[in-house]
């Protein structure tokens, strides 16, 4: 269900990227590289999901759509991600700062349930 996007493209992959090792994630930001998106443009993106646990972002992937998301962990570290998005004109970064504590509520007993150990 869904579409396979690049761990790159879009705030439900970032926030995977995130949590990944240090060599998986370099791996990941050299493909990003040759495929012609800077790593820089978005180290500051995976920095505060790795510190916050959660990633808010407006028209990231899709133009006019806000999104929050934040990962799911199973025993080998980050298994995939949450994201709640909608239109960026009602679903706007403050109500998405608001409700991010409830997504990582979600996120941290799925991760309970799949033994997953959450940040």
């Amino acid at each position: 269900i869904g579409e396979p996007v690049a761990l790159w493209d879009g705030p439900a992959s970032k926030v995977i990227l995130a949590f990944l090792t240090g060599d998986d994630r370099a791996a990941v930001l050299r493909g990003a590289q040759a495929a012609g998106h800077p790593a820089h443009r978005f180290a500051d993106q995976l920095d505060a999901a790795a510190r916050d646990g959660w990633l808010i972002t407006v028209g990231d992937r899709t133009p006019g759509v806000g999104a929050v998301c934040a990962a799911v962990f199973d025993p080998a570290g980050v298994a995939g991600s949450i994201a709640v998005a909608g239109p960026a004109e009602r679903w706007s970064p403050a109500r998405m700062r608001a409700f991010s504590g409830r997504l990582r509520a979600a996120c941290a007993e799925i991760s309970a349930e799949i033994r997953g150990s959450f940040p």
